[in-house]
């Protein structure tokens, strides 16, 4: 008997079917993995959104196309696995092309995807750099804010209002920066006790500061609960730049003379790690007005670690040390006789131009940011961040006295002397003839005025040396003195800020803030100019001069009348000290509704705020608990109310409507009456309450942009 073997299943498949087979298996297995790319793209210098933007996986059919507020989704689909590249394109704009690794069970988010509009790179840089100049001369600038509904355009009127005329010449809607907020990596960077943000702090960092997001007034901000001034929120986060480096050099002839600036971003790495250094300088013996130096040094660092794939942490600090002359006010009488790039506050010290009026700055930051994500509907962002520095303002204090006392006991305070710069009111024409009927000789005086002023008029350095010595030439008690008003400052700030995608048409967003301040507050002797010290009172108060009697006037008249007639020396506190905390918490909610033809939100907030001023001095004028300790503690309870959204009329027509109530804690410096000497609380003081209605028409076409704006807004 023969045996014959039997056959398997598998012995009669088609080789070439089975080849197949097992191609398609492998394919699928390939593609089949749980990948989320999601990204937003942005215009590069306004951060406007690009709707209808092209996004491509090179090599494959897989596309997307942005969204309304510039948003692209490849959930769902079957990516490829590996290093991949994704094009970027988009009408006026330069194809982006970026790599990425897409790996199983991993959440890839690209955002922002910034493209730039192809026109040569100088003409996006100027906006910049003017910005910067204009924001660096005026410390109660406000920031442009474009609308995000504008989507690729840029709004015109806001960018001529901040780079243009600069919050120096133009406020828009009459509101200064107190009415705006300026966040960065989600914490706020407006100052606990003025309200507004010194832009100062960073100044020089420009190429770091391009991932910026802006909200119009009080129109929906991922961030912020806003103001009616907008909010603005830069990123400076690592693996949001593009990788690569830049070095730029400018020469200029506003603030500075000449800037280098050199930027690195490392871009996301495969071992997850990311970095951004960036450093500037800027310098000029002069700017623009005369006698006004500058010096500046920035520095910049940010390193990002994705710890795992739904969570990163990265660390930044910046530190932008600065010193710089400032210029004087002008009236029209001084600008007429000496021009508008007249300063009277410089002049030569052996050879070399002086400034006696100058600002230094050194506040470093520091700043740790959490995000995590772990599915694409959800985000939880923490961030804490502490900063720690000094201000400086130095000007000339002219009223230096000496105690005088005569044969039978009595005393009093002798010396100061008027105002030693060129252009005061009694060194100028006009101070010869303010009488109704002048004389010939008021005439002679006014001529003898202009011809002084006109060929002279800037400060007399040796003069001031002079008056602080006697006639042997030893340093006698200070008549003229150098001095700093200086602000100390140490904060620390944190956030916890939550979004959450509830569906395809709702998102909802919020977050707790939480700042604490500690500064202090006093003026200091920054040089003596050859003098022995300066006596420390009051020379202004009425007591100083008056017909009191010799007790009255030598303790009314004191600074700190625990230390009486103190002879302060150089980089010692003197004639105000005092310490300021503020305290604020605040809650902010928001939901935002999608269709297809109108965008909506509403939003709430609730703040609490504590203000409490602790004098180191006992001023004369304030004695007691008046002046020294603690001062009675200030507390308000704020809230805020808006809504608002954009209805599609077509698709080049839009309307626009915001609408908001709130009330403001008022600032610190405007709590208290004289917080240099006093503890005493502004009578009634009480939240501002601000209303405001705004409503829009948008034209907007591929070769056209228009719009008209009508508003209301009540602060009281």
């Amino acid at each position: 008997m023969s045996i014959v073997p039997a056959k398997t299943k598998f012995s009669s498949v088609n080789p070439f079917l089975l080849f197949l087979f097992l191609m398609i298996l492998t394919l699928e297995i390939t593609y089949a993995q749980t990948v989320s790319l999601k990204g937003r793209v942005v215009d590069d210098l306004s951060n406007a959104a690009i709707a209808r933007a092209k996004i491509r996986i090179e090599g494959s059919t897989l596309s997307r196309t942005t969204d309304a507020d510039g948003w692209f989704d490849f959930s769902g689909a079957q990516l490829p696995m590996g290093e991949q590249v994704v094009l970027v394109e988009a009408p006026d704009y330069i194809t982006q092309r970026i790599q990425v690794v897409l790996n199983r069970d991993s959440s890839v988010l690209l955002d922002p995807i910034l493209l730039e509009l192809d026109l040569p790179n100088i003409q996006s840089s100027i906006g910049l750099i003017s910005l910067t100049d204009d924001q660096v001369s005026n410390d109660d600038g406000i920031l442009s804010q474009s609308p995000n509904w504008l989507q690729a355009s840029r709004d015109v009127f806001q960018n001529a209002a901040a780079f243009d005329f600069s919050a120096a010449f133009f406020r828009p809607r009459g509101l200064d920066s107190r009415y705006g907020k300026l966040l960065i990596n989600g914490i706020e960077m407006n100052s606990l006790d003025q309200g507004r943000p010194n832009w100062n702090i960073w100044g020089g960092l420009n190429d770091v500061q391009r991932n910026r997001e802006f909200a119009m007034g009080l129109a929906a901000n991922e961030y912020a609960f806003g103001d009616v001034a907008g909010t603005t929120h830069i990123t400076m986060r690592p693996s949001g730049y593009r990788p690569g480096g830049r070095i730029n050099l400018a020469a200029a002839n506003r603030t500075y003379q000449g800037r280098v600036m050199g930027s690195f971003h490392s871009g996301p790495q495969r071992n997850g790690w990311a970095f951004s250094l960036s450093m500037a300088r800027r310098f000029g013996d002069r700017g623009f007005v005369d006698g006004t130096p500058y010096q500046s040094s920035s520095f910049f660092i940010s390193v990002e670690k994705q710890i795992s794939q739904v969570f990163s942490l990265d660390i930044t600090a910046f530190y932008t040390p600065l010193v710089r002359g400032r210029a004087g006010s002008l009236t029209e009488e001084v600008r007429t006789l000496k021009g508008i790039r007249y300063n009277p506050n410089w002049g030569y010290q052996n050879g070399k131009i002086r400034n006696s009026r100058e600002q230094s700055l050194s506040v470093p930051v520091f700043q740790i940011n959490g995000y995590w994500k772990p599915t694409t509907s959800f985000q939880l962002e923490a961030h804490a961040a502490y900063q720690i520095g000094t201000l400086n303002n130095s000007r000339l204090d002219n009223n230096g006295n000496r105690l005088v006392t005569v044969a039978d006991g009595q005393s009093f305070f002798a010396g100061g002397a008027r105002d030693p710069l060129g252009n005061y009111y009694q060194r100028l024409p006009s101070y010869f003839l303010r009488n109704t009927d002048p004389t010939a000789y008021d005439y002679q005086l006014a001529y003898q005025a202009l011809k002084e002023f006109q060929s002279n008029g800037q400060l007399d350095w040796y003069a001031l040396y002079a008056a602080n010595t006697d006639a042997q030439g030893k340093p006698k008690l200070a008549t003229y003195i150098v001095q700093n008003d200086v602000s100390e400052h140490r904060k620390i700030s944190g956030s916890l800020y939550c979004r959450l995608e509830l569906n395809e048409r709702f998102r909802w967003n919020g977050s707790v803030q939480y700042q604490a301040l500690q500064g202090e507050y006093y003026a200091e002797v920054a040089d003596l100019l050859g003098s022995s010290g300066y006596l420390d009172i009051d020379s202004f108060t009425q007591a100083a001069s008056g017909d009191a009697g010799n007790e009255l006037r030598t303790s009314a008249a004191q600074s700190d009348l625990q230390q009486p007639n103190r002879i302060a020396l150089r980089d010692e506190r003197y004639k105000y000290n005092y310490g300021m905390d503020v305290n604020e918490l605040v809650a902010w909610t928001q939901l935002q509704l999608r269709l297809i033809d109108f965008d909506g939100y509403l939003g709430a907030r609730v703040a609490q705020s504590r203000y409490q001023r602790t004098g180191m001095y006992e001023n004369g004028n304030f004695p007691g608990d008046q002046s020294f300790g603690p001062s009675d503690a200030l507390s308000f309870s704020t809230y805020g109310v808006k809504g608002g959204g954009t209805y599609n009329l077509t698709p080049k027509h839009y309307v626009n409507f915001n609408a908001a109530y709130q009330t403001k804690a008022p600032v610190l410096i405007r709590s208290f009456v004289n917080p240099r000497q006093s503890n005493e609380i502004v009578e009634g003081i009480s939240p501002e309450r601000v209303r405001n209605l705004d409503l829009s028409y948008l034209f907007r076409s591929n070769s056209f942009s228009a719009r008209i704006t009508g508003y209301v807004l009540d602060i009281l």
